[in-house]
């Protein structure tokens, strides 16, 4: 995982760690979005562990469905970031995209997407 920043102002990769991290609200996440300029290279690697963060906020109360797809939304719309795998990239498409499954079926999908995709199965026990 690609942890130093190269050829890009430390204020940009800080923005972008915060928004991956989830290290201030949804809301200022957002905010945080729109300073980041369009058209910077890929400098952060998404992987497993990020998502699995999420997940394991999800599962202890700490997001909801709709944060976590507001958050998804972030990173495919950040330049900045890269995914390390298809997987990787599917999940976060498949999380951005919450509000077409029916409302019924949010849980469901969600934790189909853990085992699944990641085959954690660990963290729907």
């Amino acid at each position: 995982m690609n942890t130093e920043p190269r050829n890009i102002n430390e204020e940009i990769y800080s923005k972008l760690n915060t928004i991956l991290y989830f290290q201030k609200d949804i809301d200022t996440l957002e905010s945080i979005y729109k300073s980041i300029p369009f058209d910077i290279d890929d400098l952060i690697e998404i992987n497993e562990i990020h998502l699995l963060n999420m997940f394991s906020r999800y599962k202890d109360n700490q997001v909801d469905l709709k944060i976590i797809e507001r958050w998804a939304n972030l990173i495919e719309m950040t330049d900045g970031y890269y995914f390390a795998n298809d997987s990787v990239s599917n999940v976060i498409h498949d999380l951005a995209n919450l509000s077409i499954v029916s409302e019924n079926n949010k849980i469901e999908f969600v934790e189909s997407l853990i085992k699944n995709y990641l085959e954690y199965q660990v963290f729907l026990d």
